[in-house]
C-alpha cells in the first residue's frame, strides 16, 4: 500500500486531552484509490505504519492499531474508545445504512484476522475480545467482558476483568515505538 500523510496541527477543543489530527489524503486499498479520510488520533495512542483507513475515524487514548489493520468508515464514522488493541489483518467496517457512527467501547481486543462488519444495531461494550475469523452479526450487543471465539463465533461472558489485556497493552505501547514507525509523530 502507498499513502501520503498531511499533518494538521489544529487540535479540537476537548477537556483534559490533546488530540492530534492526521488527514490521510489518499491511498490504495485493494488496488483502488480511496477518497480523502479524516483521522483523529489521541496523542497517547499508537497507529503503526501500513494501517489502512477510510472515512471519518476517531481513535481514543492508549489504543494500539497494528500494521495492516483496516478501519473502514464506509457508511458512517467510526469512534474507537480507550485502551483497545486492534491486531494485524483485522477489518472493522461501518456498514450502517443510515450513516450512524460505529462506536467501540474501551479495553477491547480484536485478534489477528478478526473480521468485523456492522450492518445495524451492533454494540461492543468494554473488555470484549473478538477472536480470529469471528463475526459479530447484525443486532448483536456484546455485554462487558464478552469473548467471541471459534469457527461459529461462540460467545461467553467472563467472570472477572482480564488483566492480560492491560498488561499486553502496556507492553505494546513501550515496545512498538522501538521497532515500528508510528504514523502520528
Amino acid at each position: 500500500e502507498h499513502f501520503s500523510l498531511l499533518l494538521n496541527k489544529n487540535n479540537p477543543k476537548q477537556k483534559n486531552i490533546t488530540i492530534q489530527n492526521i488527514g490521510l489524503t489518499s491511498f490504495l486499498y485493494k488496488n483502488k484509490a480511496m477518497s480523502k479520510s479524516k483521522l483523529i488520533i489521541h496523542e497517547n495512542s499508537q497507529v503503526l505504519e501500513k494501517s489502512i483507513f477510510k472515512g471519518e475515524i476517531t481513535i481514543g487514548d492508549s489504543t494500539v492499531i497494528q500494521p495492516l489493520a483496516s478501519i473502514l468508515a464506509t457508511n458512517g464514522p467510526i469512534i474507537i474508545g480507550e485502551k483497545n488493541i486492534i491486531e494485524e489483518f483485522v477489518i472493522i467496517e461501518n456498514l450502517n445504512e443510515n450513516g450512524e457512527p460505529l462506536i467501540i467501547g474501551d479495553k477491547n481486543t480484536f485478534e489477528v484476522q478478526s473480521t468485523f462488519r456492522v450492518d445495524k444495531n451492533v454494540t461492543i461494550t468494554d473488555f470484549c475480545s473478538i477472536g480470529t475469523g469471528c463475526i459479530v452479526p447484525e443486532g448483536e450487543e456484546l455485554q462487558p467482558q464478552t469473548v467471541v471465539f471459534g469457527k461459529n463465533s461462540d460467545k461467553r461472558i467472563g467472570c472477572e476483568k482480564s488483566q492480560n489485556t492491560e498488561d499486553e497493552l502496556d507492553f505494546l505501547l513501550k515496545v512498538f515505538p522501538k521497532y515500528h514507525k508510528i504514523l502520528k509523530n
